[in-house]
């Protein structure tokens, strides 16, 4: 029986992570897809620009990956010191590389905050932040997400509703059984 990440994690013990993430109902990640006779190796660098961007905001590194036709491994360490050694604006800047972010936070950095209170509960959600900015499972949620997001517009044309800010800014359909350009909108759109 599979037991949740909460209950498996101790960066005590070490901070080295082997995790895996497959798919379901025959769905194929990358390779042939002998059912449906089409290729899906366009996706692996939309996997792998994703870890990549993922390691630059979260503090967790990959220390080793591999793609394969319908599930994908991660080796990753967790460095929880270099999370806390983030100042407020770093926390919220790496954040907002992922997500939209609270009003309040927006208002901060207008330079629109004035109560303690205000400060009290934009504290809250930095700290928040920068928690699951050292979280394996945010990253493989922030991993899954994406990658869901764009499998789910190539197959069927349309955008799905996630609440990362990146699949807002897919525009085209993508072509599966092609080396089309829009494989490589990971690097397009973490910049947006």
């Amino acid at each position: 029986m599979t037991r949740p990440r909460s209950q498996i994690v101790s960066l005590a013990d070490t901070p080295y992570y082997h995790c895996v993430s497959r798919c379901v109902r025959r769905a194929f990640l990358c390779g042939d897809d002998r059912y449906s006779g089409q290729n899906f190796d366009h996706r692996k660098p939309w996997l792998v620009e994703r870890m990549a961007l993922l390691a630059e905001v979260f503090a967790i590194d990959i220390a080793a990956y591999a793609v394969m036709s319908n599930h994908y491994h991660v080796v990753m360490h967790v460095d929880r010191a270099r999370s806390q050694s983030w100042s407020r604006d770093e926390v919220i800047h790496r954040w907002l590389r992922l997500y939209k972010g609270d009003p309040l936070v927006h208002r901060y950095r207008e330079g629109k905050l004035r109560r303690e209170a205000e400060f009290g509960q934009l504290d809250r959600i930095v700290e928040t932040w920068r928690e699951r900015l050292a979280d394996i499972s945010w990253f493989m949620r922030c991993l899954r997400v994406i990658h869901a997001s764009l499998i789910l517009f190539a197959q069927y044309g349309h955008r799905a509703v996630f609440p990362c800010k990146t699949n807002a800014h897919i525009r085209q359909p993508i072509q599966p059984n092609t080396d089309h350009p829009a494989t490589r909108l990971t690097t397009r759109m973490a910049v947006a």
